[in-house]
């Protein structure tokens, strides 16, 4: 049988086997071994494939990772597994604790054997990210094409270097991103920035209402440079127009746009949605939906960004439809589930709807 075979096989396996699951050993034993076994690293041999991987602190304590793989006795990839369904705060302490020990480029897998979570460094070196880059749920992904992701860890093409550089790659693109995308309101911009801007395009020392002024332009400029996507970008304010000739000190403020308004107009729907994200990496972050379609994604340019990286970029969308919302996946990784139940078709929303995407969670409501 070949790999892939064997793991489609062992993830439809996996409903029946949850049965007997009655403590983290079983855990280990039943689902974890083996998992590793058919990704073809030698789990009989303590050189490749530890159980009870012991890792010294500054102040003498020994931790213990449940299991470690190990390439020329060095940690590639740490595991720690955890019983039952409840979020194993815990035991993903006790897997960053590790993570920060262990010298040296890894990956960290949390896992009740079901759930698999994989985690990298790629906000900051040696320190495990809080949320994972890859989570798979093997009592769900039973085809061989979802289980792709798992390929790259398979005891014959692991490549270490090759799985963590595009990780951190993207994070640190997303944080540039980020930054210029924080420049499009007067709010957040950089004050450094719009200094070193001004003294690029305008010759002497402007005076305090022409530095107000050149500081807005500079927002508004911000703000209608058009996503990577090709969109077209938002229209510029009509005061952004005003011929360049007049001087500037006779010249009205122009005001910076407010990217956080949604592109339609309020009231062109005769109800108003929010989406509030109530856990998870953005918590907290809120947009309203007055608009048909309102898509929420990792991508810069959607209605709703989030930074979660199990969101895909383009996740789902909410729509305006016979007098109703409806929340519709985009054909996302992992799907959304609506009040706890996954969902790949298009689902009505009502006022309080819980809706999770990845590792966030929002809360949809519905005012007038």
């Amino acid at each position: 049988m070949s790999y892939k075979a064997e793991l489609v096989a062992f993830a439809k396996n996996i409903r029946t086997l949850q049965k007997y699951l009655r403590s983290r050993d079983t855990v280990r034993q039943s689902l974890v071994v083996p998992f590793f076994k058919i990704l073809g690293w030698d789990v009989y041999n303590p050189g490749e494939f530890m159980a009870g991987f012991p890792v010294e602190s500054p102040h003498g304590r020994t931790l213990v990772a449940d299991f470690a793989v190990l390439r020329n006795e060095t940690p590639v990839i740490l595991v720690q597994t955890y019983f039952g369904t409840e979020e194993p705060a815990e035991e993903q302490a006790m897997l960053a604790a590790l993570f920060r020990l262990v010298p040296g480029d890894k990956v960290a897998v949390l896992t009740n054997g079901v759930d698999w979570k994989f985690f990298a460094d790629g906000a900051e070196p040696g320190v495990m990210d809080p949320a994972p880059y890859l989570v798979l749920n093997l009592g769900e992904k039973t085809r061989a094409e979802d289980l792709a992701p798992l390929d790259a860890y398979h005891k014959e093409v692991f490549d270490l270097a090759a799985i963590l550089a595009p990780l951190r790659l993207t994070i640190y693109e997303k944080k540039i991103a980020d930054y210029f995308v924080a420049q499009r309101t007067a709010a957040t911009a950089d004050r450094e920035l719009i200094d070193f801007i001004i003294r690029r395009i305008y010759e002497g020392e402007p005076s305090s209402p022409a530095r107000e002024k050149l500081a807005a332009w500079i927002v508004n400029a911000f703000a209608v440079i058009p996503p990577k996507n090709g969109a077209a970008p938002a229209a510029a304010p009509a005061t952004a127009a005003t011929p360049a000739t007049e001087p500037l000190e006779e010249l009205e403020i122009v005001r910076p746009v407010n990217t956080a308004a949604p592109a339609a107009e309020a009231g062109s729907l005769p109800i108003e949605g929010r989406l509030t994200v109530i856990a998870g990496e953005d918590k907290g972050k809120s947009a309203a939906i007055r608009s048909a379609e309102f898509i929420v994604g990792r991508n810069l340019d959607l209605d709703l960004v989030l930074a979660d990286p199990s969101v895909s970029r383009r996740h789902f969308r909410i729509f305006f439809e016979n007098g109703a919302f409806w929340a519709e996946d985009l054909g996302s990784g992992n799907k959304i589930k609506v009040n706890g139940v996954k969902t790949t078709q298009r689902k009505q929303l009502a006022h309080n709807d819980v809706i999770q995407a990845g590792n966030t969670t929002l809360r949809f409501e519905t005012t007038r």
